[in-house]
């Protein structure tokens, strides 16, 4: 015949029912931060944002050409000889993948920033984050 120690000793049960609700706890905490977007808030990963690092800073008529968008591939005014451009890796799933995206003399990108992308269409965009995003 077995003992229900749980009845011989109420404190037994108190304690299976603190640690019930200390797991569940838990787990309700893992599941509500896996619902927040990642990206700073801003960068939504479904509307084609990737966190990237600048790799290669060149002009337009030196990107190999599969790194060119296929929007791009004509002249236009974001794709021309003057123009320079950032290459940067990003993951995707378990390949990194690198795409070239137009950014303007003003903004002074440096090999090895941690960046943002979006690639999404011919969207390319690229913004700064910060470094333990």
């Amino acid at each position: 015949m077995a003992i229900r120690l749980d009845i011989v000793n109420p404190a037994i049960a108190r304690s299976r029912r603190w640690g019930m609700r200390v797991v569940l706890s838990v787990g309700v905490a893992v599941a509500a931060s896996g619902c927040t977007t990642p990206y700073e808030g801003r960068y939504d990963f479904y509307e084609g944002w990737r966190k990237a690092e600048v790799k290669r800073i060149e002009p337009f008529d030196k990107l190999a050409p599969h790194q060119i968008p296929r929007c791009e591939s004509a002249p236009t005014p974001r794709a021309t000889v003057g123009t320079t451009w950032a290459i940067v890796r990003y993951r995707a799933g378990r390949r990194s993948r690198e795409v070239a995206v137009p950014v303007t003399p003003s903004e002074d990108y440096r090999v090895g920033e941690l960046v943002y992308v979006n690639v999404s269409e011919c969207a390319r965009q690229v913004q700064r984050r910060a470094a333990a995003s």
